[in-house]
């Protein structure tokens, strides 16, 4: 029986061929998809460096009112939607906005409530050791900054952070 070889080196070039091309859509796809999830990183590491410097400003404010020897005072906005329209707070604890990396930096100070109840218990500490002024009494108090970062045209912030600080007044005679 005699077989026909007529046409063979055309398939095989046809399939080797078909074979290079779903190797090359392969590669495009991913490095398409490596690009956007470089392209996402970097854009959520800009936020978040944003939102960083917005803490770093808005905690530099507070503590010059510290150097003072006063205590921040006002409002902070509510809890609902905060820095939104109307809902702005007043005094130290007042949202203020900055612009860094092409991001609105939106950032308040809230005051623990500790700060404020009737019962000092909460505010009194004895320094522990290892601390500067160990095992004299003070008085604590504990203050929190938030910080959004939100990228040009959108809604949603692309970081949120929030750092917690405490001031201590120790008494000079003790």
């Amino acid at each position: 029986m005699i077989r026909r070889r007529e046409g063979f080196a055309l398939i095989s070039v046809l399939l080797a061929l078909l074979v290079l091309v779903a190797l090359s859509a392969a590669l495009v796809a991913t490095t398409m998809n490596e690009i956007v999830s470089s392209r996402a990183v970097m854009a959520r590491s800009s936020g978040f460096y944003a939102a960083e410097a917005g803490l770093n400003i808005r905690g530099e404010l507070v503590r010059a009112t510290f150097q003072g020897f006063q205590r921040p005072a006002g409002a902070s906005p509510g809890s609902a939607d905060p820095c939104a329209s109307g809902n702005v707070g007043s005094g130290d604890f007042r949202c203020m906005e900055f612009d860094f990396n092409n991001r609105i930096v939106s950032t308040y100070v809230s005051e623990d409530p500790r700060n404020n109840d009737p019962d000092d218990g909460e505010r009194m500490i004895t320094i522990p050791p290892g601390e500067r002024f160990a095992g004299l009494n003070a008085i604590q108090y504990r203050y929190h900054v938030i910080s959004e970062a939100t990228p040009p045209y959108q809604d949603s912030p692309e970081a949120m952070l929030e750092m917690v600080f405490r001031t201590r007044l120790v008494p000079l005679f003790q």
